[in-house]
């Protein structure tokens, strides 16, 4: 199931993950990565 949105949390292996989710539902999806020890603040736009 698919959650759309800003700041979705979930549970990975007891590891907490925040993703933003955002766009068409049939839209390709595009998949940013960032390095530690930055976060997912680096790819918003100003």
């Amino acid at each position: 199931m698919r959650s759309l949105g800003i700041n979705i949390n979930t549970n990975v292996n007891g590891l907490m993950v925040s993703y933003n989710d955002e766009g068409p539902a049939e839209a390709p999806v595009v998949l940013f990565i960032h390095g530690f020890p930055l976060n997912k603040s680096m790819w918003m736009l100003s």
